[in-house]
């Protein structure tokens, strides 16, 4: 099976590429699982990977699939699961079964992975799936911030955005320090995506060693896609076309504060993506930046919802959260 994932913070277009590549004839790309990350972090929850700890892996996949956000085209039952992958000596079986499903009910070949926190676990990654290729994209904090702000399923306000941002880049970057892992990743920045989508899509599937298909462009078309838009407030705008507007807009949402205190803290990675800050934060000593970002950290905007989860969602995302708080302690703890 072959994996492409992205690497990418939350609120910043990761499911609009992910859309996107599923445009492509020889990509699928479901909406997300996160079952890459939730097993990955927790794999020596399952070993040695024995009868008894794979009965138990395959019991805990199962149960992850179905509590999944968005609506894939396939499922299966835990007897079809343990029938395929009951003697295999690897977790990879399992995420291949479930993917081969999904992109053979789309005609693919190759399956496109979003995932938060990637960098956390790319050595799983590389130990299953040696062939995986990886997408980098980055956006403006500041939009990040102002998006993060706007949704009730991210909490946290302005602080965690750039909390999480600014690790993300950095982990990241480090991970790249490897010459064999930089070599297998494209990086992109979203604003140039939305901008010059046949551009930067073309360069990524040069990459990725396939062509451009003009059909990436109308990826919201996919039933699947609209379905998804409009059963999960934070993915809504995956079904209207590429919005090439949708990026500097944070004025309208953050504060003077919050874009001074989103600059003082990401200056460094903003320069190296190319993002320019709009105060002078440069010419502030390091003892005017620590005082300056403490006044700020109590006049950050806290997050708040233009339009709440639905009920629906609402539950959807307890179950899970149950579900993972299940997976995550040991088996010791779980007994």
């Amino acid at each position: 099976m072959q994996y492409t994932f992205l690497i990418c913070s939350e609120r910043s277009g990761s499911n609009l590429i992910t859309s996107l590549m599923s445009g492509h004839p020889q990509f699928s790309g479901p909406p997300p699982t996160h079952m890459f990350r939730l097993f990955g972090l927790n794999s020596g929850h399952y070993l040695p990977f024995d009868h008894a700890a794979r009965r138990r892996f395959l019991a805990d996949f199962h149960a992850a699939r179905a509590t999944i956000l968005g609506d894939w085209n396939t499922s299966f039952s835990l007897e079809e699961l343990e029938g395929v992958c009951g003697q295999s000596q690897s977790m990879a079986s399992a995420f291949d079964f479930m993917y081969r499903r999904e992109c053979a009910s789309e005609g693919a070949s190759r399956a496109f992975v979003k995932e938060n926190h990637t960098y956390r676990f790319v050595p799983f990654l590389l130990d299953h799936w040696p062939g995986a290729r990886f997408v980098f994209q980055v956006r403006d904090p500041r939009d990040v911030a102002a998006s993060w702000v706007k949704t009730s399923s991210v909490p946290g306000g302005v602080a965690k955005a750039v909390s999480v941002w600014c690790a993300d880049q950095s982990e990241t970057l480090d991970l790249l320090c490897d010459p064999q892992l930089s070599a297998r990743t494209v990086q992109i920045r979203y604003e140039d995506l939305i901008q010059r989508p046949t551009e930067v899509l073309s360069g990524v599937c040069h990459n990725l060693g396939v062509d451009f298909d003009a059909g990436m462009l109308c990826a919201h078309q996919n039933p699947r896609t609209a379905k998804t838009a409009k059963q999960v407030d934070a993915w809504s705008n995956l079904g209207r076309p590429v919005m090439s507007g949708n990026s500097g807009n944070y004025g309208s949402v953050l504060t003077a504060d919050d874009v001074l205190y989103i600059e003082l803290k990401c200056a460094t990675l903003m320069k190296r993506f190319g993002y320019t800050a709009q105060n002078d934060v440069d010419s502030m000593g390091a003892e005017e930046q620590e005082r300056m970002l403490a006044s700020l950290e109590e006049r950050l905007s806290p997050g708040r919802s233009e339009r709440p989860m639905s009920d629906d969602e609402v539950k959807r995302r307890e179950r899970r959260l149950a579900l993972i708080s299940r997976i995550i302690e040991p088996p010791a703890v779980r007994s």
